[in-house]
């Protein structure tokens, strides 16, 4: 079955929350890591296309890494007096 094929193969992809671009690398809390913690604040290596991550998108990595982009960090805009 096609929908389960894509499911078990979603499963295996580490998710990033509360994320951010810093210039060509994505940070943020990685979930469903085989090997980090959930929750663990981390930095992607360089993103291949970085102008296309955005909320819901799976981007890849130059290392080959792949990530399931959840919610964006909100950004705190506005400067302190």
């Amino acid at each position: 079955d096609v929908v389960n094929s894509a499911s078990a193969v979603a499963v295996q992809i580490a998710e990033l929350r509360d994320w951010k671009l810093d210039g060509v690398c994505a940070t943020g809390r990685v979930f469903n890591h085989p090997s980090i913690g959930d929750g663990d604040v981390i930095v992607t290596s360089a993103l291949r296309n970085p102008g296309g991550a955005r909320e819901g998108e799976i981007v890849q990595t130059e290392s080959g890494s792949q990530y399931m982009l959840g919610t964006p960090q909100v950004s705190t805009s506005g400067g302190q007096a």
